[in-house]
């Protein structure tokens, strides 16, 4: 059976099942005065032996349903009842969370465009930067390019749709009247 059906038809299968007990029990009081045991006592030496009827139906429902759904509709409609019961609450609650909402999305959108994501490119991960590369030194490094090692760059690759270049100290222009330092 679909389990969807159990959650919509479960006052039917609990009937079933409560019944299916009730039977079980009766059966079993009556075989206990079939062996010449008085009714009273066959009734209590029954329920004794079979047990908590109550806490059996719960586990015998358990195997058919997901108890965890039905304990969140449970839980779900006490706390509508309880905030309609106190609409101050409820208008004190929803407006601080809708503050805390707001906040922790404005503050991760500020750190995701500072921090994360901070570059002015479309495609952070088509960017290279080529390594220099000398006939005496057995490695490739990354030493600082100089103006003309930049311009050859430029110049002379076409594998790069690009080429930009940066400094993290301060640089000095030149090509004006006077040189000017770039920050």
């Amino acid at each position: 059976m679909n389990p969807l059906r159990h959650i919509f038809q479960r006052c039917g299968m609990t009937d079933d099942l409560s019944e299916e007990m009730r039977q079980h029990l009766d059966e079993k009081i009556k075989a206990l005065v079939a062996s010449g045991m008085p009714r009273e006592e066959a009734i209590h030496a029954a329920r004794r032996a079979f047990g908590n009827a109550t806490l059996l139906e719960e586990r015998g429902r358990e195997v058919w349903m997901w108890p965890w759904i039905e304990n969140l509709g449970a839980d779900v409609k006490y706390a509508a009842r309880q905030l309609r019961k106190s609409p101050g609450f409820t208008l004190t609650a929803v407006l601080t969370l809708a503050l805390g909402i707001g906040a922790t999305t404005a503050v991760f959108s500020l750190a995701y465009g500072v921090l994360i994501d901070p570059y002015p490119y479309r495609e952070v991960k088509t960017l290279a930067t080529p390594k220099l590369c000398w006939p005496n030194h057995p490695r490739c490094g990354w030493i600082p390019y100089t103006p003309q090692q930049f311009l050859e760059i430029t110049r002379e690759t076409d594998i790069f749709s690009a080429v930009t270049a940066s400094s993290v100290s301060d640089v000095g222009l030149t090509g004006g009247p006077e040189p000017e330092r770039a920050k």
